[in-house]
């Protein structure tokens, strides 16, 4: 069973390769589900998009602090046994 992470807040001109390299390094990507503003990345070890969203938490809260960019994203974890429950 995968784990889906969301992604929030998301600018307009987001695409898929964006979020490709954003959680590279983390663990096999299974489907990214890109909408309007906001994503869900389904990870195939749910390990893995543990460490994404703590790594990518910690880092989106140093970077609100130096005011380095300009957009907020946030992460949620989401378990589901089947894809049609989206």
């Amino acid at each position: 069973m995968g784990t889906r992470v969301y992604v929030g807040r998301l600018p307009p001109r987001a695409y898929e390769k964006d979020l490709e390299r954003f959680f590279r390094g983390y663990g096999r990507i299974t489907e990214i589900l890109l909408k309007n503003g906001y994503a869900f990345v389904e990870f195939a070890d749910s390990r893995d998009a543990e460490d994404a969203i703590y790594e990518r938490n910690v880092e989106a809260m140093n970077l609100k602090e130096s005011g380095s960019f300009n957009f907020l994203i946030f992460y949620y974890k989401f378990n589901f046994q089947t894809k049609d429950r989206l």
